[in-house]
């Protein structure tokens, strides 16, 4: 990783400013400006993105791969590597377009999350399974498999994701009664979750465990109960870090709703904290004070989040509007992400640029 002062000395001779606003939505900042990963490099942490095999290996285009590995020491597959991507059917195993996306990140020195092991969504046809021992064999074949043929490639796991239910039992002392009532939950008991890490943690012990989900960023109920159910885990040494999503809107506000307080009990627990999913949903069209809100968004984001030293990787859930899951989701809403559908950087660039700089 370059010194921070290494990176001082390029901004001054590359002149970089950031502008004090536009009449547009573009950005200020230049293509020959220091990309982000060498500004997040600087301050020990990585900055990564989604990616999708479109656009790298279908149907390629330049721009994508060329501002994937400019901006990014950091990439998730969106899809191809949830479980029915990769085990079709029982026991039935294609490693095809995951092998690529692993592969063009080990060329160019990224690192990479899996994403993801067990999951109530895009389990195909495991999800049918009616079967506790049938499925017990199905999870752990899958996870030992998987997690095999990737050691030593995909340094982090989101070993579960999105466990936690969003109608919750406000009154429970522990986080049991929360749990989402996926087919693995009633299969498998309110332990499964336990026995997912220890799978994971068998396969691959050199891999970082993460527990994944939404809605967890501020200081609410969700994340309480999630937090009881990540200390449950680290209290018995399965699990290393926790990842939260963030798809969120201008609304959220990090100074006031407890992000900070929420990160704290996450990192006094030891964990390593990603911000996994992040992207900034606008409505549209979007008018100029729309980008200007999305901007100042990740600016406060982000600002908050590396405050804190156990945050050690901020990813977006893709970095063109040309390929964001956003407006199929949220009716009215779209430009989320930090470059335009036609690759230009965005207002929402330079206020990540700025935090990390």
């Amino acid at each position: 990783m370059k010194s921070l002062a290494g990176i001082l000395m390029l901004l001054a001779l590359f002149g970089c400013q950031i502008s004090k606003g536009t009449l547009s939505d573009s950005s200020s900042i230049s293509s020959e400006d220091i990309p982000l990963k060498e500004l997040a490099s600087a301050r020990g942490i990585y900055i990564g993105t989604a990616v999708t095999p479109g656009p790298l290996f279908n149907n390629p285009e330049v721009a994508y791969s060329n501002i994937l590995v400019r901006e990014f020491n950091i990439i998730v597959a969106e899809n191809d590597m949830k479980f029915e991507n990769l085990e079709p059917s029982s026991n039935n195993f294609n490693f095809s377009t995951a092998d690529k996306i692993v592969n063009l990140a080990i060329a160019n020195g990224m690192k990479i999350r899996g994403h993801v092991l067990v999951w109530h969504q895009q389990s195909g046809w495991a999800s049918s399974v009616n079967n506790p021992e049938a499925l017990s064999n199905i999870l752990s074949n899958h996870i030992f498999t998987v997690m095999r043929l990737f050691s030593n490639k995909v340094q982090y796991w989101d070993v579960v994701n999105e466990a936690i239910d969003d109608n919750l039992n406000n009154s429970a002392t522990t986080f049991y009664p929360n749990l989402r009532k996926s087919f693995w939950w009633t299969n498998l008991g309110s332990n499964y979750i336990e026995y997912a890490f220890q799978l994971a943690r068998a396969a691959d012990p050199t891999a970082k465990l993460f527990y994944n989900d939404y809605s967890i960023e501020a200081y609410n109920n969700k994340a309480y109960y999630t937090f009881l159910l990540v200390s449950n885990l680290k209290a018995k040494g399965l699990i290393d870090g926790i990842g939260l999503q963030m798809h969120i809107d201008t609304n959220f506000n990090p100074y006031s709703n407890g992000f900070a307080n929420n990160l704290k009990r996450f990192s006094d627990l030891g964990l390593e904290i990603h911000i996994t999913e992040m992207d900034v949903r606008i409505p549209v069209p979007s008018s100029y004070e729309n980008y200007t809100a999305q901007a100042k968004t990740y600016k406060d984001v982000l600002t908050v989040a590396l405050a804190n030293t156990n945050v050690k990787a901020i990813i977006f859930w893709g970095f063109t509007d040309k390929y964001s899951w956003v407006p199929q989701f949220f009716t009215g809403y779209g430009n989320a992400l930090l470059f335009d559908k036609n690759y230009n950087k965005k207002k929402a660039y330079d206020a990540v640029w700025e935090v990390l700089k």
